[in-house]
Parts: C-alpha cells; structure tokens; sequence
C-alpha cells in the first residue's frame, strides 16, 4: 500500500476489489449529485417561469378584487403579488444556502457509506 502514490497500475493488479469498490460509490456519488443538480435546475426552471406570469396573475387578482370590494379602491393586488415576489425569492436564496450546505456536509458521509 506504501507504493500506491508511486505505482497506480501494481495497486490497481493487487487490489482489485477495492478500487471496483471506490470507483463504484465514486460512480454512484457523481451519478446521484448529477440528479440531484438536474431537479433543482428543473425547479428554478419551473419557479422562474411562474415569476415570469406574475404580472398577469396580478391584473387577474385586481379583477377579482375589483369585484369582491366594488369600487373601493385598494392597492391589496399590489401589495398581494410584491409579498409573493418577496416571499418566493426568500425560498430561493434559503434553499440554495441549505442544498449547498447539506451538500458539502453529506458527500463524506455518501462516500464512506458506500465503500
């Protein structure tokens, strides 16, 4: 074990079973990591999208008020779709901050796991 900085290939013909073992929970750390990363593109993906009709759903939420209140005049509409803005880009910056967080704590533990 002494040679294996130096000689990588008499590591690899002497221990086989244990580097198919690293290279395999390797392999399965990247491919689960890589799913992880394409479901949280795909959900800012989807958010971003929602953001993006905010606008519309706001003229549709002033009807509705509009109809509820009569012609009271109330800015709830604006005030309703900044507090959904704001919430949402709070659950954004959260969520990022706690999957990079857990990340970085949990490969360790995935990595000795699976050796």
């Amino acid at each position: 074990m002494q040679d294996a900085s130096t000689n990588i290939e008499l590591l690899i013909k002497n221990n086989p079973d244990i580097v198919s073992k690293v290279f395999n929970a390797t392999l399965s750390i990247v491919t689960s990591a890589g799913k992880v990363i394409i479901i949280f593109i795909d959900s800012i993906i989807i958010s971003g999208v929602f953001l993006s009709y905010t606008d519309s759903s706001e003229k549709y939420a002033r009807l509705g008020f509009e109809r509820l209140m009569g012609n009271i005049k109330s800015d709830m509409t604006s005030l309703a779709a900044s507090t959904i803005r704001t919430v949402v880009k709070g659950i954004f910056g959260v969520t990022l901050i706690q999957s990079t967080l857990a990340s970085i704590n949990f490969l360790p533990l995935a990595f000795l796991q699976r050796v």
